[in-house]
C-alpha cells in the first residue's frame, strides 16, 4: 500500500490532527483514510509519535474515521446490486470450481493450523479472594494484587514486542526497565504505558479508574467513543489520573488520595487533611479506635507523607506536631490535650 500513502505528505497529516487543515484537505485526507486499513494504522501511529515528541500540543480533533468506512461499504453495496444476474452467472462459472479448489486446500491445510494453535502462548492467571499477593512477572517485574483482584499475562514475554498484562481490579507494579519492550497494564476502558517506573492501577468493575505515580512517569490512554479518537495524559510522580466513567474523559489530580497505596507500603499522603480525617483513614487501615474530641482538634490540619510506618509511629508524630497527648489500651487511642488554635 505504498502507492497509497505517497500522495499525502506529512505535514498536511499534522495540520489534519491540529485541526488546522483546509476542508479540501480534510475531504483529501478522508479519501486517503478510505482508501485502505494501512492508511488508518499509520494516522494512528503519526498521533501516537507526536504525542511523544511533542509535536501534538493540543487534544487530538474528532477523527471520524468509522463514519469513513462505513461511506465506503455503501458505496461498494450500492456497487454490487446494480450487477445483473447475467453477470452474477457468468461469474459462478469459475467460482465453483475455485470453492472446490479450496476446500481441498482447506483440507491440507488444518494440520498446520491445528499445530499453530498448540503453539499459541501460555496465558498465566494470577487472582486473590481475602488476600494481598505479592508475585514477579516473567521480565522480572514485581507485582503486589490487592484483595478481590485479577490479572493475566504470557508465560513469557521474549514472544512479543511489549510486556502486555490485563488487569481487573487492583495493583501496584515495579517495572524492570527496557525501553525497547515498553509495559502495558490493560483495563476494560484504559490503558497504561510505561518502561519502567513504580506505579498503582485501580480498575474496579463499574467504577473510576485511577492511576498513581510512585517514581518515573506513565501515560494513560482511552479511546473515547464519542469522539473516535484516543486521549492520552502523562502522570509523573505524585500526581494521579482518572478515567470518570459519568463523563468518559481523562483528568489529572497533582493531590493523591492520602491512601492511594497505603494497602501496598503503608504509605499516607496528607495535604491540609482535617485531624478528624487523618484518625478515621488510621482506624481503616489499621483496625484500630482513636477517641478525640471533635472541638480539640476541629482546627487541627495536617500535611506531610507517612511511608512504611505503624500506627504507633504515626500517632506519636501526629500528636507531638500537634502538642497533644494520647493514652493507648489494646487497640485503642485516647487523645487529649490543648485545643488547635
Amino acid at each position: 500500500m505504498n502507492h497509497e500513502t505517497k500522495h499525502i505528505d506529512e505535514s498536511l497529516l499534522l495540520r489534519f490532527l491540529l485541526g488546522e487543515a483546509t476542508p479540501e484537505e480534510t475531504t483529501q485526507i478522508e479519501q486517503w483514510l478510505e482508501a485502505s486499513h494501512e492508511n488508518r494504522k499509520l494516522l494512528d501511529q503519526y498521533e501516537h509519535l507526536w504525542l511523544e515528541t511533542g509535536r501534538l500540543q493540543t487534544t487530538p480533533i474528532k477523527v471520524d474515521i468509522d463514519a469513513a468506512w462505513i461511506r465506503l461499504e455503501d458505496r461498494i453495496e450500492t456497487y454490487e446490486t446494480k450487477e445483473s444476474r447475467k453477470t452474477l452467472l457468468h461469474k459462478l462459472r469459475w467460482v465453483i470450481p475455485a470453492i472446490s479448489a479450496a476446500a481441498v486446500l482447506l483440507f491440507l491445510l488444518i494440520p498446520r493450523w491445528l499445530a499453530e494453535d498448540q503453539a499459541s502462548p501460555v496465558l498465566l492467571v494470577t487472582q486473590t479472594s481475602e488476600t494481598i499477593k505479592n508475585s514477579t512477572l516473567p521480565d522480572g517485574s514485581i507485582i503486589t494484587l490487592n484483595e478481590n483482584s485479577s490479572l493475566q499475562y504470557p508465560q513469557k514475554f521474549s514472544d512479543f514486542t511489549e510486556r502486555r498484562i490485563k488487569l481487573k481490579g487492583e495493583v501496584f507494579v515495579k517495572v524492570v526497565p527496557d525501553k525497547t519492550k515498553p509495559f502495558i497494564v490493560e483495563t476494560d476502558e484504559v490503558w497504561v504505558e510505561v518502561t519502567g517506573t513504580e506505579f498503582s492501577v485501580n480498575a474496579r468493575p463499574g467504577e473510576d479508574i485511577e492511576v498513581f505515580v510512585k517514581e518515573g512517569e506513565v501515560c494513560m490512554n482511552h479511546f473515547n467513543d464519542i469522539k473516535k479518537d484516543t486521549l492520552s495524559i502523562r502522570i509523573k510522580p505524585g500526581e494521579t489520573g482518572k478515567w470518570l466513567q459519568k463523563t468518559d474523559r481523562l483528568i489529572k489530580n497533582k493531590i493523591p488520595r492520602p491512601a492511594v497505596i497505603a494497602w501496598v507500603d503503608h504509605t499516607f499522603y496528607f495535604s491540609d487533611t482535617p485531624l478528624m480525617e487523618v484518625f478515621a483513614l488510621l482506624e481503616q487501615h489499621f483496625q484500630v479506635k482513636i477517641d478525640a474530641d471533635p472541638v480539640l482538634i476541629k482546627n487541627c490540619r495536617l500535611t506531610t507523607t507517612f511511608e512504611n510506618q505503624n500506627c504507633e509511629e504515626i500517632m506519636e508524630i501526629v500528636t507531638t506536631t500537634f502538642k497533644l497527648n494520647y493514652t493507648k489500651q489494646g487497640n485503642s487511642y485516647k487523645i487529649d490535650g490543648d485545643e488547635c488554635s
